[in-house]
């Protein structure tokens, strides 16, 4: 009821003891010393309007509201004002109608309101001495004879707010003002969900077998061929920056800043990072606990006069919305070393070095043990190595190894096939270039490194296929099938790859959607393959089985911390 909102709800009431009568009960606040007034307002539809089951007549009876002074108290039948204008929705049930009056006006007796206190916010309503002004009859006959249309952001397109539920870029307000913000931007992490898509529910894959567990990625709408693209248009994004950037590193670790630690009955343990940024006159805090990171911003002229820790906590709270701690015991952590075990947690899910599995499928095989015992490929297999790498000498190799032996005992082999793509490292497990033992007939230490990667490439010769079932691993999410596309090859006159994704059920969508068709040439496919499998591997990596390891590490390091500076 306060005075400033110029908003307010009536409800309602329907009768259902009568069927073509629903008598509506407008709760209302006489002025204080006026006379009790009952009356009884005839009500039409205005011309043109529908007709629809509504009340022939309102009964305002205000000495009778004013007696039940609970209802005023009672949330389900809060005290209504009338107005000009107003939006109107049902119930589940549909035994209430709630109408929402907008643009209220102070009544003080007179109908000729002069509203010289309508801008005065520091007043509220005084329920024994205001009422408002009341509509007219053909305006309430026009709100009472609307067709009953369910919309759920009827009242604001009516008043001109957003009618969506805060999905732009700004960020909710909480307590204070403040305000959680998301410096890596993951509402864009995954694609558009092509799941949903009818049209993808059409597409029929040349190179996947269609299994169970297992989602085949359809191609996006048609579009120009790569072929033809302007470079600007393959500008293909690496998403899910929270694997390798860290926000606390740029804004916090060479700035001048306090940690504290607090225990949450729910959470555990939670440590927090606490800045005053003069340049923007912000607080920025970072909530750290076992499960994530919450990072909060505050003017500091809201939270004038108030302790550091009465401002963790009040925006720990924040009202029951997220982060939604109760944190008890909060006290500061004086140790400087207590700066480098912050940064430490938050590069633990940190992954720019990845190993990816190269496998290779002949036309006719079906099982993990024909495609891991493949000595050697065609010419377009060595060529496709070619495209995704480059040919290494393991031996005192200095980058990133992929967990490969680089001694001189090359118990992984001599050679392997190694990328740097825009500084992220790529090593590839190829299963041809592992060693082969004749006598292994499962070969177990090729299937140890490409069955613990999360990403493996196939490559097809011929016609062959491959079923994604007949590899029993945890760890693979995602395969990239990769073939040589002869028609595509036979109209350019040079090599065109065929590329296909299939991907495990639990994973959301990731980007860049596969292009319609999905041909690629030598250079477009390992600029498009790279970023895709990078995606892949963070998307698996958020996802519900490789998350919760993340997770155990990150609480265990946070035990560790809590542990030391407790």
């Amino acid at each position: 009821n306060k005075f400033s909102r110029k908003m307010v709800t009536a409800s309602l009431t329907h009768n259902n003891n009568y069927e073509n009568k629903r008598r509506n009960t407008f709760q209302h606040v006489k002025e204080e010393g006026s006379d009790v007034v009952t009356r009884s307002a005839s009500l039409s539809s205005p011309d043109g309007a529908p007709q629809v089951k509504s009340p022939k007549y309102i009964d305002i009876d205000i000495e009778k509201q004013k007696k039940k002074s609970k209802i005023l108290r009672n949330s389900n039948k809060r005290s209504a004002f009338l107005s000009q204008g107003a939006s109107q929705s049902y119930s589940s049930d549909e035994t209430k109608l709630h109408i929402t009056f907008a643009n209220l006006e102070p009544f003080n007796g007179n109908d000729n309101n002069n509203n010289e206190n309508d801008n005065d916010n520091s007043k509220r309503f005084n329920k024994k001495s205001f009422f408002l002004k009341r509509p007219s009859t053909a305006n309430l006959a026009s709100i009472l004879t609307t067709p009953r249309v369910h919309r759920k952001n009827d009242f604001k397109t009516k008043h001109g707010a957003s009618t969506e539920n805060n999905n732009n870029n700004e960020p909710e307000v909480g307590v204070w003002g403040a305000r959680i913000i998301d410096p890596y931007n993951s509402k864009n992490d995954y694609c558009d969900d092509w799941r949903k898509e009818t049209d993808a529910l059409k597409f029929k894959s040349k190179l996947i077998l269609p299994s169970n567990m297992w989602i085949i990625e359809p191609p996006d709408t048609p579009v120009i061929s790569f072929a033809d693209s302007a470079p600007k248009e393959r500008n293909y994004q690496i998403a899910f920056k929270k694997f390798e950037e860290s926000y606390y590193y740029k804004t916090f670790y060479d700035e001048v800043h306090v940690v504290f630690m607090a225990m949450d009955k729910v959470s555990g343990p939670v440590f927090i990072s606490l800045r005053k940024n003069d340049e923007n006159d912000m607080y920025t805090i970072i909530f750290k606990n076992a499960k994530k990171d919450t990072i909060m911003q505050i003017p500091t002229s809201l939270a004038k006069k108030v302790s550091s820790k009465s401002l963790i906590k009040e925006l720990g709270h924040n009202k029951g919305k997220p982060p939604n701690f109760s944190l008890t015991s909060i006290k500061r952590v004086n140790d400087q070393n207590v700066f480098d075990d912050f940064l430490k947690v938050e590069t633990a899910d940190h992954f720019v070095k990845y190993k990816w599995g190269v496998l290779l499928v002949k036309e006719g095989q079906t099982v993990d043990n024909e495609f891991f015992n493949n000595r050697k490929g065609n010419d377009d297999y060595k060529k496709f190595l070619k495209v995704i790498g480059t040919k290494v000498k393991l031996l005192n190799f200095d980058k990133y190894n992929g967990g490969l032996d680089t001694s001189e005992m090359k118990s992984t082999g001599k050679y392997s096939v190694f990328t740097d793509f825009k500084g992220f490292q790529i090593m590839y497990h190829v299963s041809t270039l592992l060693p082969y033992f004749p006598d292994d007939h499962q070969q177990v230490e090729r299937k140890r490194h490409l069955g613990n990667d999360i990403v493996c490439i196939v490559f097809c010769e011929d016609n062959a296929t491959f079923d994604p079932s007949s590899i029993i691993t945890n760890f693979i999410h995602v395969f990239a099938v990769v073939s040589i596309d002869r028609k595509a090859t036979e109209e350019a006159n040079e090599t065109r790859y065929r590329l296909e994704i299939v991907q495990r059920e639990e994973i959301k969508p990731f980007g860049p959607r596969l292009p319609h068709p999905p041909t690629f040439d030598s250079e477009h496919l390992r600029e498009f393959l790279c970023t895709k499998l990078i995606n892949a591997e963070r998307a698996s990596l958020s996802g519900p089985t490789i998350g919760i390891r993340l997770k155990s590490t990150r609480k265990k390091l946070i035990n560790m911390m809590a542990a030391t500076y407790h």
